[in-house]
């Protein structure tokens, strides 16, 4: 039995103020940007005060009506546009992806009476995206969770050109080695073997993209694709969640009725180690499988940083025994084995992963990403 443990640790530093000039990595913000008129006269609104509520990023209206509000973090956000004179619009569902433009236009409906009235509209999806330049897909938080899914790979498999085989992910046929991996934008790819430098969980991912030709100029050394992660960030409230589980497959195949497990005795007659005793039916339940994973996020407690300073906590316990199972005649020093049932290929991992985001200001922002991933294969 050849025993695997590998160990690996991935620190990313993220000290880099979001300002309105271009950044040196890859990209992980959208933006949005619309018009706003009076729905009467379709005349553009100029001071309407535009903001996503839940964060401190907004905008100011210009002359001709139009807003832009830069480096939003990937995810689905509600819009609110107010002004002096007109009823509060709440715009709901507004998706942002990293490096797209979401476009929310709006009319205001004048009043006299500040009745604290508010219209309610839903964003829509637009069927083609204009600023698309390159092939790609794009699934957010809400998606990966209604996935019948375990791990990143298998979100991945799903995506247009991607497919799994020997368990290596290949994108339009290229070499597993010819993917670069992006986590918060940097590089994660394993400059040694090409292949992903580290882990990070389906929970912890607010957005993941898979650019599979035409890459942008900010990305290189990659020959068949592109796969880009942006993790959760830590809100203005608590939260948190456990989620797990056990369990095994039974077996009723005759097969393992009629097996029987011996013991390992000494041969009365010459002294000599053999198997002695009999146990019917010594395995019944295959493949066990345990799983527990935590999330938990929010402002930093204990410290009056007026929820400016907010961290994100994932991490996650997994083993399963694998589909293989043999006899154990023999021990690894020599002796004779106790004929137990014991899995041929057993796997294990482990990760943790915090995440720590100040913003002193709206166009200021401070990251700091930590990751810790262990597994094991006993093959």
């Amino acid at each position: 039995m050849k025993k695997q443990d590998f160990k690996r640790i991935g620190l990313v530093l993220l000290l880099g103020g979001f300002l309105a000039i271009g950044m040196g990595y890859a990209g992980t913000t959208g933006k949005i940007t619309g018009v706003i008129v009076d729905q009467s006269t379709r005349s553009p609104l100029w001071g309407v005060n535009v903001v996503l509520v839940g964060t401190n990023l907004g905008a100011i209206t210009e002359p001709d009506g139009s807003y832009t509000i830069l480096n939003v973090p990937p995810g689905v956000y509600t819009l609110r546009a107010t002004m002096v004179g007109y009823k509060t619009m709440l715009v709901e569902n507004v998706r942002v992806s990293i490096d797209f433009t979401s476009t929310i236009n709006a009319q205001l409906q004048p009043t006299v009476l500040e009745t604290g009235e508010t219209v309610t509209v839903v964003a829509e999806r637009p069927l083609v995206r204009l600023d698309m330049t390159s092939s790609l897909s794009s699934v957010g938080a809400d998606e990966i969770r209604n996935l019948p899914v375990q791990g990143l790979d298998d979100v991945l498999e799903l995506q247009a050109g991607v497919v799994r085989s020997g368990g290596e992910l290949h994108i339009r046929g290229g070499r597993a080695s010819e993917i670069a991996y992006w986590v918060d934008g940097v590089s994660t790819t394993d400059v040694f073997n090409g292949s992903r430098g580290l882990t990070v969980e389906n929970s912890a991912i607010q957005e993941l993209q898979v650019v599979s030709g035409t890459f942008n100029a900010e990305y290189g050394q990659a020959m068949s694709g592109i796969i880009k992660i942006i993790t959760k960030e830590g809100g203005e409230k608590l939260t948190g969640d456990i989620t797990g589980y056990v369990g095994d497959y039974v077996s009723s195949d005759r097969m393992f009725s009629l097996l029987k497990k011996t013991s390992v005795g000494i041969d009365p007659a010459t002294g000599a180690y053999k198997h002695v005793g009999v146990l019917e039916n010594p395995l019944k339940k295959i493949n066990p499988v345990y799983n527990l994973e935590f999330n938990v996020g929010g402002p930093v407690p204990y410290l009056n940083f007026n929820k400016k300073l907010t961290f994100f906590a994932n991490g996650r316990f997994y083993s399963d025994e694998g589909y293989l199972y043999g006899r154990r005649w023999f021990t690894t020093y020599g002796f004779p084995g106790d004929s137990a049932f014991v899995p041929l290929n057993p796997y294990e991992r482990q990760s943790l992963q915090g995440k720590l985001v100040y913003k002193p200001t709206a166009h200021l922002t401070l990251k700091y990403n930590g990751f810790w991933n262990h597994w094991r294969n006993d093959r």
